[in-house]
Order: C-alpha cells, then sequence, then structure tokens
C-alpha cells in the first residue's frame, strides 16, 4: 500500500525550510547553494506525491496514461539530479571548488566534478531513452492489477 503520509511531510517540511532559506540572505554562494538543494528535493517530492496520488485517488477508468507518464517521469528526472546538485553544494560548503579552481584551474575541477556529472547525465539520458521505448514501466491500455 502506498502511504502518501510521508510524502505530505515532506512536502510541507521542505516548504517551510525553502520558505526559510528564501527569506534569508542569498548573496552568499552556499546560501544559493543549499536552496537549490532545497529546491530539487522540493520538485522530487512534488512529483513523487502528485503520482501516487494520481494513482490512488483517480479511478482506473479516468486515469490518462500520458498525464501518469509525465508525473512518473518527472519524479525519475529529478530524482537523478539531487546527487550532482548536492555534491556542488558540498563544494561550495568546503571551499573546494575555490581551492580547485585557483590552483589548478578550471579544467581540473570539471574532472573532479566529472565522474558524478557523467553518471547523472547517463542516467537522466537513460531515463529519456527509456521513456521513449517504455522499458522502465509500461501502462497498458486496459489497466488492470
Amino acid at each position: 500500500m502506498k502511504i502518501l503520509y510521508f510524502d505530505l511531510c515532506a512536502i510541507l517540511i521542505l516548504f517551510i525550510l525553502g520558505v526559510s532559506m528564501f527569506r534569508k540572505n542569498l548573496g552568499v554562494k552556499t546560501n544559493k547553494k543549499i536552496f537549490l538543494v532545497y529546491l530539487v528535493l522540493f520538485i522530487t517530492t512534488l512529483f513523487d506525491f502528485a503520482a501516487e496520488a494520481y494513482d490512488l485517488w483517480v479511478p482506473e477508468d479516468k486515469i490518462s496514461p500520458p498525464l501518469l507518464y509525465i508525473l512518473f517521469y518527472g519524479y525519475f528526472l529529478t530524482r537523478n539530479l539531487i546527487p550532482l546538485v548536492y555534491q556542488h553544494y558540498i563544494c561550495a560548503v568546503t571551499d573546494t571548488d575555490h581551492i580547485l579552481k585557483k590552483k589548478n584551474g578550471f579544467g581540473f575541477y570539471l574532472c573532479y566534478l566529472m565522474p558524478e556529472s557523467a553518471c547523472c547525465c547517463l542516467s537522466i539520458c537513460l531515463v529519456i531513452r527509456f521513456s521513449i521505448s517504455m522499458r522502465i514501466w509500461y501502462i497498458p491500455e486496459v489497466l488492470y492489477f
């Protein structure tokens, strides 16, 4: 059984944290990065909640498969962005990006972030490719469970 209370609580907590972060000074680079992390988490949670709620509350004969695809694949795409955005935040907090750019140049900084960026880009490309070929999951025309 799908429990929506966890998603609803996460939306509420992330909304409160996002408002408190937005009300503070966003001029500092780390504040902007943590706000971006919260924003990606909030959007991911919204997609997850909307997809699960739509699947639970809408009767089977009124479900729109394209809307369900958009909600679930939106969740998959934003979920795959979380590690990349979090790594950029960690680099900003530890001032690693500044040190790497200053000592070794911008190219070395990109190579430092390349494994995570490559994995994130690969997973997003695979989700997009599989959404076209319907390999992750498929909704039949006649819904049955």
